[in-house]
Parts: structure tokens; C-alpha cells; sequence
């Protein structure tokens, strides 16, 4: 049986369902800007993500990065 486009598409891309999910792409990203030295658009492309979900991700990224106890906390409300 064939699978439809969606499908496909579904399981080439990774959602983000949490937080650490969030996280991880973001390092993913800055990994690549850094060790490639190519831009944040061809990073993005490589990867497989959606511009626009990092972006609107990010804030958490940098949280769980520059302050890890305020994280923490926002993580303990979020289950």
C-alpha cells in the first residue's frame, strides 16, 4: 500500500513535543552555523526544520542555556 504525501512528509520531519525537543534542535542548528560556518537559512534546509518554529523556540532554548534554575521552574509547571 502506498503511502500518501503527508505521510511522507510526517516522517521525514521531527516534531517538537517538548521543551528538550525545542532544545535539541536549536543546538542542532548552532552546531551546524558554527562547525560549517554556512548561514542560519541553509542550516534550517540541512536540518529539515521549519524557520519559523526555531524562531518562535528559541527564547526557551536560550532560557534553558543562560538560566538554568528559572528553566527548571518553568519545566516543574509545564507537566
Amino acid at each position: 500500500m502506498k503511502k500518501s504525501k503527508k505521510a511522507k512528509k510526517m516522517e521525514r520531519n521531527k516534531r517538537v513535543k517538548t521543551p528538550e525537543d525545542s532544545i535539541g534542535h536549536y543546538d542542532m542548528v548552532l552546531q551546524l552555523i558554527g562547525t560549517q560556518k554556512i548561514s542560519k537559512s541553509e542550516a534550517y534546509a540541512r536540518l529539515n526544520v521549519d524557520r519559523n518554529t526555531i524562531v518562535s523556540q528559541a527564547p526557551i532554548s536560550e532560557i534553558a542555556k543562560a538560566i538554568p534554575e528559572v528553566y527548571s521552574a518553568l519545566w516543574a509547571t509545564f507537566k
